[in-house]
């Protein structure tokens, strides 16, 4: 984790995370950051967060040799963590367990 916040976010997705045995449903908000050359240069990185359940708020990053290759790793590493949360409970979006997000990156 990392101590920053995800600036220039270009993407945003709320989803719903329901605690195992609990009737509480508690958002999730997952936001992409713009690709950048920056830090890890001539590498392009993406910051991304995921915030919720509760006050939790997890910031990481991808890095890629273009900012495409970034995109694609950045969806590998969101679903990483979303799977881990989903250990814990019911992870919904619009209803559907299906996040919407890339998977087979």
């Amino acid at each position: 984790m990392y101590d920053v916040r995800v600036e220039d976010i270009v993407a945003e997705r709320e989803l719903v995370f329901r605690e195992s045995g609990s009737e509480l449903d508690q958002p999730v908000v997952v936001r992409l950051g713009r690709p950048h050359l920056g830090e890890h240069a001539p590498n392009y990185t993406i910051y991304y967060e995921i915030q919720g359940p509760g006050d939790a708020l997890y910031t990481y990053f991808a890095a890629g040799v273009d900012s495409m290759q970034a995109l694609v790793l950045v969806f590998v590493a969101v679903n990483a963590h979303l799977d881990r949360l989903k250990q814990g409970g019911r992870l919904s979006w619009l209803d559907a367990e299906d996040l919407g997000f890339p998977t087979g990156c």
